[in-house]
């Protein structure tokens, strides 16, 4: 009798676990290649040589959530409409922030940074806070101008005079530490002076207050007379500074001081956005 009902006990338990049907094994997330694509292109209305207009490569850096740099590749190279990088997003849903630029940064989990010896070069950064992995959602990255860019230049004459500009110079900022993720600067203190042409520049420089100086000579009839006035300026980053100094007048005996303004225009467009696959 006990071997009959050992045997029915069997039977039924293996009755029971073909009702229920095979058992999921949890699998491990696929392995995706982290790559990046760029959507559309960086079309800035610039003339300077040095000026970003495509990213054909880029500096990228990958920080996790501790937060520590996961890695780090100097050169993300265009294939096609892909950026490859060669590295794999982790099986498990980790969460990564990226830093991109095309100059070299250097991490720390305090703050990742973009050194500048001089602003001759124009230098873009992008930084994505803490995306987890997907291996289908896209993760933006917007990319903007670390540097203000001078552009015209304007000295109108007083009515009824004539105006002729010698010199425009202006002192401000062009080193510094550039905080990515904060979008701060730490400048170095060392003011440079450089010269601007009345009409169209394309110069760089660390946003701030910035003095500048204007020799002009006012001619009406037979009067004529030489001016070196100056002034002080807010230049703001990421958009194109376009200047204006206009002389004041005391009288018909001369300049009695200038009035400095700034207006702001759009560099071009700032906002291109970098998707992972």
């Amino acid at each position: 009798m006990k071997k009959i009902l050992f045997v029915f006990g069997a039977a039924a338990l293996m009755a029971s676990c073909a009702k229920q049907g095979p058992v999921a094994v949890p699998q491990p997330a696929p392995m995706s290649e982290i790559s990046f694509v760029m959507e559309g292109g960086m079309d800035f209305a610039v003339t300077k040589a040095e000026a970003v207009t495509s990213l054909e490569s880029f500096s990228v850096i990958a920080e996790n959530s501790v937060p520590a740099q996961v890695w780090a590749l100097p050169s993300v190279t265009r294939n096609g409409n892909t950026y490859v990088t060669g590295k794999m997003w982790p099986a498990t849903d980790l969460q990564y922030s990226f830093y991109a630029s095309n100059a070299a940064m250097s991490y720390d989990a305090a703050g990742t940074t973009v050194s500048v010896a001089d602003a001759d070069t124009d230098i873009v950064v992008a930084y994505s806070q803490y995306q987890s992995a997907n291996y289908r959602q896209a993760v933006p990255l917007t990319f903007n101008h670390i540097f203000a860019r001078i552009g015209s230049v304007s000295v109108p004459a007083p009515d009824g005079y004539s105006i002729e500009v010698s010199s425009v110079k202006i002192s401000g900022e062009v080193s510094g530490t550039y905080d990515i993720r904060k979008g701060e600067w730490t400048v170095r203190g060392s003011s440079s002076d450089m010269d601007l042409q009345v009409g169209d520049n394309d110069l760089y420089m660390v946003p701030g207050s910035s003095t500048i100086s204007v020799t002009y000579t006012l001619e009406k009839g037979d009067y004529r007379n030489t001016f070196t006035k100056s002034g002080t300026v807010e230049i703001a980053q990421g958009l194109v500074n376009n200047i204006t100094a206009r002389p004041t007048l005391s009288s018909d005996e001369g300049a009695n001081d200038i009035v400095f303004g700034v207006t702001l225009t759009e560099w071009g467009k700032k906002d291109h956005e970098l998707n992972l696959n």
